[in-house]
């Protein structure tokens, strides 16, 4: 049984619409509904979340039970209805129906209420589809219908052996959970016979002499006469019901209700369609059940599940027999061969030896790679920042940009369309979310703006944030031992002035008040750590004290001492990371060679082959990594962005029009060759390469082909080249084209990242970031190529050169964590003069006088202000109304500006393991 509940599992969750189906009381007259007063507002101990839809009776939603921490479904007859008694005995009636039945295929009732005027029925929240929608989606075979016929009857045997007949049952009150388990909902039509264990209720299940109650489609005979009903009145309609699942067509059917009654008390059940593909016996149940006369068809619920499992009883019933019949044989044989076996043994042992010396280890070792069964997005912002899936399964918090560099963090059921907000937006920054082990608190990171301290706090599912950090000053996510007894995090030491490398320390966290430091590394280590399976390792990407970028290193550290490195194949960057359960690999989110920084891929390495595998390998990026306990599900964050080119009229920054720029990357860049060309990093080729786009035709085409990151471009004044930051050696470093002999030279070298280039006006040499490990720091280079010099002994990035080639405006570090745009001297003397209010990206304007810059307002909209060097309030130049802005320029004749625009955007994925 539980196989087929995984097989419908994965057919359900294939197939599912991104919104849940919790089914509200009447399918037929379901109906969306918008967000009401009641949503938000506590009723008693239940907060209101969401709506789930309305039906003939009221409404339903989703609730939250504040005192154990569970979603519930409410359920609440309208106001329109409230002066109606016999209604209100109705709802009610239900409610004391279904609570008096205790099984796990019958829905759970957990109160009656009454708040405020309101009258409500609390039951448990069913997440998945009705059978009905799955039936209609051809999400049910052969064997599912069986399996599903299966679990309905044994609840039936449940209900009337309580003396309740159903008297409504459909496939629109059968629910299928994600897991596979079916819920019998709605006993609004139920009956409760004279015998029941139960007692007499009131009203005892709503019969009226004569009248035709149900759904006539699945009326027995007898109910379509108004007659009176007992248990097998169900199980015809459960004959229907199975007809339908196995045929895709119910056996009576008509142009009115008419019609059906009237096939259904006349005519004889049409054989099933297809009885030649379907298992020996299903056949003949369905005809047994949808006998007319009740005396005829199955006397009891427990009559129809025993032949509903004998179908596939023939072949264990003779595999039973010969093991019984044989086990007096095998055990003579075995006295009469105990050495022949013995010795036999012997030479596998030896044949097993040899093989696990020459080529069996790492076959043995490699783990079961996370090959992805489905994919399905969790979160719709656009905007979605962090995220972390809980162990159980059940639920992802995440971290939301909201307008005006606010976040906020949230919380959903990971089988539910809607999420709940747990800390409203804030201007703070979010740098770690982590579940505890009983998935039953959020620890989350943060640092307010402007500040370089990290704060650790608690947030339970049930329940408002800590008031007070458990930790501070601390630098990324923590990770749990497996004994969920102690977790460890990173802490960044600070960079000395004039210092080029830091150093880092893990600690372990033992209780408050109790931090034990683990060690403390030259090595750089990235925020997010991973703690093993077994308990006795702590896994971390590092860069060598060398700081060379482009050899990162798998570390574990050993919790008895020590450490064992595993160096990353030919990934060029690498971030978050997780153990994949007990298989003896990490996940992690890294780009290979010829993958840009921002489109990392889910990758896989065994720890003690080495051996990769590409979870994903698509245009998108990914980010934020998390694991189920088992393994079987994973989180992350895919980016994707869409990028165009968008170039103004002449001299006037308000208008312009839209060109393709096939490019996928945020690291994209542009410049002018000249008054009608644009070079840009585009991914036409399927690489980020460099391509060159023509006003005249408004077409692209290639200059670089090349199987690797070529991007960031510049067009040196007065030559014919151009230079741009390029991996196609192995490490990351300048080159420059020329475009008139098509010759290809190599600028810089050395263990330093380099990109970022920006010219002279001279044309003779070139300013750009060098990065050292994790520190940037802006050099010159001649433009042939040969040794650099150093600008400045401070971390700074991204540099732009002023028209008169004195000044360079860049990124410069004030701490470890913030940034600020600043001018500084080209010959690196002086203290950098900060501008403020301007953001990234930035340029010099054409008249050398001020920056522009990329500021973004609360709306999402990102456009272009000229800032001036002193201080004096900015201008704004463009007017877009959305979208961001990777890269701006201007023509050289100062009358034109491009923008590579995109719609950048980030959410939350559910990966399932095959």
């Amino acid at each position: 049984m539980s196989s087929l509940r995984e097989e419908i599992t994965k057919r359900f969750l294939r197939t599912r619409p991104q919104a849940a189906a919790h089914r509200p009381p009447s399918e037929e007259q379901e109906t969306s509904v918008p967000s009401d007063p009641r949503e938000g507002k506590q009723f008693g101990i239940y907060r209101i979340l969401r709506s789930l839809g309305a039906g003939g009776m009221g409404h339903v939603y989703l609730a939250l039970d504040t005192r154990l921490g569970r979603h519930t479904a409410l359920k609440f007859l309208s106001h329109d209805l409230f002066a109606n008694q016999e209604m209100l005995e109705r709802l009610e009636y239900e409610a004391r129906t279904a609570s008096a039945l205790n099984h796990p295929n019958i829905l759970t009732i957990y109160e009656i209420g009454e708040h405020e005027g309101d009258l409500f029925v609390a039951s448990e929240f069913i997440e998945g589809i009705t059978l009905r929608k799955a039936i209609e989606r051809r999400l049910i075979d052969t064997r599912m219908a069986i399996g599903v016929a299966r679990q309905v009857v044994s609840a039936l045997m449940a209900a009337h052996a309580a003396g309740v007949v159903h008297r409504d049952l459909k496939p629109a009150n059968i629910m299928i959970r994600p897991d596979g388990y079916i819920k019998i909902i709605d006993f609004g039509l139920a009956k409760v016979t004279g015998e029941s264990p139960l007692g007499r209720l009131k009203n005892a299940g709503w019969t009226i002499p004569g009248a035709v109650m149900g759904t006539v489609d699945y009326m027995s005979p007898e109910q379509a006469r108004g007659d009176e009903v007992d248990a097998r009145s169900d199980l015809w309609t459960l004959g229907v019901v199975l007809f339908e699942m196995l045929s895709n067509q119910r056996p009576f059917d008509g142009e009115t209700d008419s019609h059906v009654i009237v096939a259904i008390l006349d005519r004889p059940a049409p054989p099933l369609p297809n009885v030649a593909s379907l298992p020996r016996g299903i056949a003949q149940i369905v005809q047994r059940a949808l006998m007319k006369d009740p005396a005829r068809r199955y006397q009891s619920a427990q009559e129809m599940l025993a032949d509903l499992e004998r179908i596939d009883a023939p072949a264990s019933r003779r595999r039973a027999a010969f093991f019984t019949a044989s086990s007096r044989v095998r055990k003579f044989r075995f006295h009469r061969s105990a050495w022949a076996a013995l010795f036999g043994f012997i030479a596998i042992a030896a044949a097993s030896t040899w093989w696990w010396r020459f080529n069996g280890k790492e076959k043995f070792f490699e783990p079961d790679w996370f090959r992805v069964d489905s994919v399905r997005q969790l979160t719709f912002t656009g905007r979605t920042l962090e995220s972390a899936i809980s162990p159980d399964g059940k639920y992802l918090a995440f971290v939301a940009a909201d307008p005006g560099g606010m976040q906020s963090l949230h919380l959903k059921q990971i089988d539910q369309p809607s999420d709940e907000v747990r800390i409203p937006s804030r201007a703070v920054e979010y740098i770690g979310l982590t579940f505890s082990p009983d998935s039953r608190t959020i620890y989350e990171v943060e640092r307010e703006h402007g500040s370089k301290l990290g704060r650790l706090f608690t947030v339970p599912l049930v329940g408002d944030r800590a008031s007070n950090p458990l930790l501070e000053d601390i630098d990324g996510p923590v990770t749990f031992s497996p004994s969920g007894d102690h977790f460890a995090f990173v802490r960044f030491n600070p960079l000395a002035p004039g210092a080029r490398h830091g150093s880092s320390s893990i600690e372990i966290y033992d209780g408050p008040g109790r931090v034990t430091p683990l060690l403390t590394t030259p090595e750089t280590l990235f925020r997010q750590l991973a703690w093993s399976g077994d308990g006795r390792n702590i896994a971390a990407i590092t860069d060598d004290s060398s700081g060379n970028s482009d050899k990162l290193s798998l570390s574990l550290y050993h919790l008895n001492g020590g450490k064992s490195l595993r160096p990353l194949p030919d990934w060029k960057y690498a971030a978050r990371l997780a153990w994949a359960g007990s298989n003896g690999s990490i996940i992690l989110t890294a780009s290979a060679h010829g993958e840009a920084a921002n489109r990392q891929q889910l990758r896989e390495l065994s720890i003690e082959t080495a051996k990769t595998n590409d979870i994903t390998k698509d245009l998108a990026g990914y980010s934020d990594v998390t694991l189920t306990a088992d393994g079987k599900r994973l989180a992350a964050i895919k980016h994707d962005a869409r990028a165009y080119l968008w170039i103004s009229d002449r001299r006037n920054w308000l208008h312009g029009t839209i060109a393709p720029a096939e490019s996928q990357d945020t690291d994209s860049s542009l410049d002018w060759i000249d008054n009608g060309r644009i070079v840009l990093t585009s991914r036409r080729t399927g690489y980020p390469n460099l391509a060159v786009f023509d006003l005249a035709n408004q077409k692209i085409s290639e200059v670089t082909n090349e199987p690797s990151v070529e991007q960031q471009a510049t067009v040196i004044p007065g030559t014919s080249l151009i230079v741009f930051s390029s991996n196609r050696s192995g490490g990351t470093h300048l080159w420059s084209y020329d475009t008139r002999s098509n010759r290809y030279t190599q600028l810089t070298f050395g263990n330093s990242y380099d990109d970022t280039p920006d010219a002279l006006p001279d044309g003779r040499s070139i300013v750009y970031t060098a990065w050292s490990g994790r520190t940037p720091f802006l050099r010159k280079v001649n433009v042939s190529g040969g040794p650099s010099d150093p600008i400045g002994n401070y971390p700074a990035k991204t540099p732009q050169v002023s028209p008169d080639g004195k000044y360079v405006a860049c990124n410069v570090q004030k701490d470890a964590a913030h940034w600020f745009v600043a001018v500084v001297p080209i010959d690196g003397r002086g203290e950098p003069r900060a501008i403020p209010g301007a953001g990234t990206p930035f340029r010099w304007a054409p008249q050398g006088n001020a920056l522009v810059a990329t500021l973004t307002d609360a709306s999402g909209a990102a456009n272009l202000w000229r800032i001036g060097l002193n201080g004096k309030p900015g201008e704004q130049l463009t007017t877009f109304e959305g979208d961001s802005i990777l890269a701006f320029a201007w023509s050289p004749a100062g009358d034109r500006l491009a923008c590579l625009r995109a719609a950048l955007g980030s959410d939350a994925v559910l990966m399932t393991r095959k």
